[in-house]
């Protein structure tokens, strides 16, 4: 099992001239989003079959570099 995984988040900026238009999240909003849902998963597989949950899931910080092309 790899000890880190790699991503690619494609951020489109659109239109935002609706009034229910959201703002384009940064992408420590998308990465925060992402653990605290796998985090919130992980405990409960953890909790509903009885195992033990030990240790750290995720880094404390992130690397994110911008792909232009």
């Amino acid at each position: 099992m790899p000890n880190h995984m790699h991503g690619i988040f494609v951020i489109e900026n659109g239109n935002n001239e609706r009034a229910d238009a959201r703002a384009v999240p940064m992408i420590s909003d998308i990465i925060c989003s992402f653990t605290s849902k796998t985090v919130v998963d992980y405990v409960g597989y953890i909790k509903s079959n009885n195992l033990n949950l030990s240790g750290k899931i995720w880094q404390r910080s992130f690397y994110d570099y911008v792909i232009r092309s």
